[in-house]
């Protein structure tokens, strides 16, 4: 299986290119596309993890 481990795999793949700054890999591309419809969730692109970045950085911003 191709998706074995995917994300440790990107992780370390970006820790690469980056030299002494504080990073992160968070993997959303699991989430990302709602294949098909559901009730409470329409097809297509899910903004997955979204609010997750926007309340992280409001939240470093202010400190």
């Amino acid at each position: 299986n191709s998706r074995e481990a995917g994300s440790i795999v990107g992780g370390l793949f970006l820790k690469n290119f980056v030299e002494k700054a504080k990073w992160a890999h968070i993997d959303l591309a699991g989430p990302a596309i709602n294949p098909k419809e559901w009730e409470w969730m329409p097809k297509g692109g899910t903004g997955f993890g979204v609010r997750l970045l926007v309340n992280y950085l409001e939240n470093i911003s202010e400190s």
